[in-house]
C-alpha cells in the first residue's frame, strides 16, 4: 500500500497526463478540420463542433457517475473510461470522417467516465474531518493546470509541423501512459473513506477524528450552496478577469512595441501566475492551518473584493505605474480562482458521501455547464453588463453574509471545518 503522499502524487500524475491528451486532442481537432489537408470547414463549424463535443461532455456526467457508482465502481470506471480514450484517440488516426466520428464519440465516454471518478479517488484518500484534503486539490490544479497548457502547445504544435498524425499518436501515448501507471497503482492507493449509505433526505452519518460515529444534517442542500457560491465567485471573477485581460493588452504592447496585443503573452502569464501562487498557498497550508474551509472560502471572495478594487483604482491612482497594479491584480485573480477551485471541489467531495461521489461531480459539472450557457445567453440576449464597480459590492455582499452565518454554516456541514 502507498503512502497518501505518494497516493496523491500519483493520482495527480494520472490526471496530468488525462488533461494533456483531452486539451492537446481539442485543440488539434479545430486545427485539423479546418486545414486544406484535412475537411477544410470554416473556424465558426469548427468552434461549434468543440461546443457540442463540451455540451455531450457535461450532459453524460451525472448518467456516467451513476453508472460508475452504482454498476463499475470508481476505479473499474477508469479503467474501462481510459480503454475507450485510447480506442477513440487510435482512430482519429484515420482519414475517413466517420471512423474519425466513432473516434470522438469513444473519446466522449472516456473522457465521462475518468474525469469524475479521479476526482473521486483523489477525495477518497482522507478522511472526512481531514483539512490537508485541501492541498490534494490544490495539487491537483497544478496537474491540470500543466497538463492543458502542454497538451495544447506540444500536441498542437507537433500536429502542424510535423503532422496531425503524429499530434494524434502523442495524444494516445499519453492516455496509454495514464492508463498503465493507474492500472499499476489501483489496488494500492490508500484510500481512507468508507462507502456509507446515500440517503439524501434523512441524516447520515459520519465518522469523527476519534472514529466515532456522530450524526450530522442533510449535507445535499449544503452542497447545492456550495455550487451556486462557487458559480457566483467564478462570475466575478471572470468578469474581472476580461478586464484584466484588456488592462494587460497595454502592458503587452508596451513591452513588445507592437500595436497588437498576443493572446499567448497573457495566457501564459495567467498560467504561471496561477502554478506560483498554488505553490504559495501549498507552502501556507502545509502545516496545520488555523482556517477552515468555509473561512477560506470566505476569504477567496474578499480576494476578488480586493482584485476589484485594484482595477477601480488603477484609473484614479495615477502615483502607482499601471503595470505594477495590472500585474498584481493578475496574479491575485490567480491565486483566489486556484484556491476557490481547490477548496470548493474539496469541500463537496468531503461532504458527498463515497457511495454516489461520482454522481455528486457529474452533477456539479453539468451545473457548472447550464450555468455558464445560462448566463451567456442573458448576455448575448438582454444586453446584460457586468462592470468593476458591479463586481466590487456584489463579492462584498456575498463575503459579509459568510461571515454573518458562519454559526449556521457549522451547524448545516455537520461540525466540518
Amino acid at each position: 500500500m502507498y503512502s497518501r503522499k505518494t497516493s496523491v502524487l500519483l493520482l495527480n500524475i494520472v490526471e496530468l497526463f488525462e488533461r494533456f491528451s483531452y486539451y492537446g486532442i481539442r485543440a488539434l481537432i479545430v486545427l485539423y478540420v479546418t486545414a486544406p489537408d484535412g475537411f477544410a470547414m470554416s473556424n465558426e463549424s469548427a468552434i461549434d463542433y468543440v461546443s457540442t463535443f463540451t455540451m455531450a461532455l457535461a450532459l453524460v456526467a451525472v448518467p456516467f457517475g451513476l453508472l460508475s457508482d452504482l454498476v463499475l465502481k470508481q476505479k473499474n470506471a477508469v479503467i474501462i473510461g481510459g480503454s475507450f480514450a485510447l480506442l477513440g484517440s487510435l482512430l482519429l488516426l484515420s482519414h475517413q470522417a466517420a471512423i474519425i466520428g466513432l473516434g470522438i464519440i469513444m473519446l466522449l465516454i472516456g473522457t465521462g467516465l475518468v474525469k469524475n471518478n479521479l476526482l473521486v479517488l483523489l477525495g477518497r484518500l482522507f478522511r472526512k474531518e481531514d483539512q490537508k484534503r485541501d492541498l490534494a486539490f490544490i495539487l491537483r490544479i497544478i496537474a491540470i493546470n500543466f497538463g492543458s497548457f502542454l497538451g495544447i502547445m506540444t500536441i498542437g504544435y507537433i500536429g502542424e509541423v510535423m503532422g496531425y498524425a503524429y499530434g494524434f499518436g502523442i495524444a494516445a501515448l499519453a492516455i496509454f501512459i495514464y492508463l498503465a501507471l493507474f492500472l499499476i497503482i489501483r489496488n494500492k492507493l490508500d484510500l481512507q473513506e468508507e462507502t456509507l449509505p446515500f440517503t439524501p433526505l434523512a441524516d447520515p452519518l459520519l465518522l469523527d477524528q476519534e472514529q466515532r460515529v456522530m450524526p450530522r444534517r442533510n449535507s445535499f442542500y449544503t452542497i447545492l450552496l456550495i455550487i451556486f457560491l462557487s458559480f457566483l465567485f467564478f462570475e466575478i471573477s471572470g468578469t474581472l478577469s476580461s478586464f484584466f485581460r484588456d488592462s494587460f493588452n497595454q502592458i503587452d504592447r508596451f513591452f513588445f512595441n507592437q500595436q497588437e496585443s498576443s493572446i499567448w503573452f497573457v495566457e501564459t502569464f495567467y498560467f504561471v501566475s496561477g502554478i506560483i501562487m498554488a505553490l504559495a498557498l501549498l507552502f501556507i497550508w502545509r502545516k496545520k492551518s488555523p482556517l477552515s474551509s468555509w473561512q477560506r472560502f470566505t476569504l477567496a471572495f474578499f480576494g476578488v473584493l480586493l482584485v476589484s478594487l485594484i482595477l477601480i483604482g488603477s484609473d484614479y491612482l495615477t502615483d502607482i505605474p499601471l503595470q505594477v497594479s495590472i500585474i498584481g491584480a493578475g496574479i491575485l485573480i490567480a491565486g483566489v480562482e486556484v484556491a476557490m477551485s481547490a477548496v470548493s471541489l474539496s469541500y463537496i467531495t468531503r461532504l458527498s458521501e463515497p457511495k454516489y461521489a461520482s454522481t455528486t461531480i457529474g452533477a456539479f459539472f453539468l451545473f457548472s455547464y447550464l450555468w455558464t450557457e445560462g448566463v451567456t445567453y442573458l448576455e448575448n440576449n438582454f444586453s446584460v453588463e457586468v462592470s468593476l464597480t458591479h463586481c466590487f459590492y456584489l463579492a462584498l455582499i456575498i463575503g459579509l453574509v459568510l461571515v454573518l452565518f458562519r454559526k449556521e454554516w457549522s451547524t448545516l456541514s455537520g461540525g466540518l471545518r
